[in-house]
């Protein structure tokens, strides 16, 4: 795990005001952290009424916080 003291140059830190634009601006973060040589890999994301978007939905332990690849934390990239 790389811990950092300062953002990678480019970094943001912003409120969205709708859902697309977290959306969009986890997608630039992660690209900044990609570009910037720190690995990432996709998430899955909370829905409404704290429901995850995995095919478990209601039967999620862990809502938005678990890994979208099969391979998951073990496979992060830096490809853009």
């Amino acid at each position: 795990m790389v811990l950092l003291e300062t953002p990678p140059v480019g970094l943001r830190m912003i409120e969205p005001a709708s859902s697309e634009e977290f959306i969009a601006s986890l997608l630039t973060d992660a690209l900044v952290y990609a570009s910037n040589d720190l690995p990432v890999f996709p998430c899955h994301s909370p829905k409404k009424k704290g429901l995850c978007d995995c095919p478990k939905g209601e039967g999620c332990d862990s809502p938005g916080k678990h890994p979208r690849t099969i391979a998951g934390y073990t496979d992060p990239s830096t490809e853009e």
